[in-house]
Order: structure tokens, then sequence, then C-alpha cells
């Protein structure tokens, strides 16, 4: 059973780490469904390790614990995210950039309109020269 435990810890651990590649794409963004089914996965796997042995060793029992605790507070932590409030203001992600005019380097006055469509725009907040 510590194989299963093991495994379980494993696939939860990758459960977690999928987020970040999860939520760039923009069709699983709102629901993430991949993680959560790695999650409970995990989840089913931890508990099985715990109850098909009837005297499960300490180390199963800490790997499915951790397992078991790693898929558990998924859940709780993802829709805590979902309600904290956006800053108001905050452009939202894919939303085009606002004309900003601006002086160079060069005291000449550019727009950031006369980059549309040319790929992403960064702009660098340089603090002076002195």
């Amino acid at each position: 059973m510590r194989g299963t435990a093991v495994f379980a810890l494993l696939l939860a651990i990758a459960g977690w780490v999928s987020y970040v590649p999860l939520s760039k794409q923009p069709a699983l963004r709102a629901t993430l469904w991949p993680m959560f089914l790695i999650l409970a996965v995990a989840l089913a796997l931890a508990v099985s390790a715990l109850t098909r042995d009837p005297k499960p060793t300490w180390p199963t029992r800490i790997l499915a614990g951790f397992a078991v605790l790693l898929s558990s507070a998924a859940v709780p932590a993802y829709f805590f995210m979902l309600r904290v409030p956006a800053p108001p203001g905050r452009p939202a992600g894919g939303q085009l950039m606002p004309e900003v005019n601006v002086l160079n380097h060069l005291g000449e006055r550019i727009s950031t309109a006369g980059y549309a469509g040319d790929g992403p725009v960064l702009v660098v907040f340089y603090r002076g020269f002195w």
C-alpha cells in the first residue's frame, strides 16, 4: 500500500503544479477540470491506501495523509481565489491596453497606438537618470 500512497502524493503534487499551465489555457481557465480530476484521483488513491490495509504502516499513513491534505486543500483555495475581488480599474486579461502618450529617451513623443497589432508592447518605467 505504500506504493499507492506514494503515487497518490505524487498525483496531488502534480495537481497543484498543473494549475499554472492550465490557467494559461483560455478554454480551461474557468473550470480547471483536468486539475480537479487529477486531485480527485489522488484523493481516491490516498483513501484507498488507508482503508484497504487493516493496519497501514506509519510511512503509508504519512504519505497518504499528505496526499489527502493536498487534494482536499485545493478546492477551498480555488474557490477562495474566485471570491477575491479584483482591484477597481484593473484591466482584465486579454483586454487592450489604453492608449498612452509618453516621451522617449530622445524627448520625442510616442504613442502606444502606433504599435497596435505589432505584438505585445512592453512599457518600462525608468525612474530617472542621475
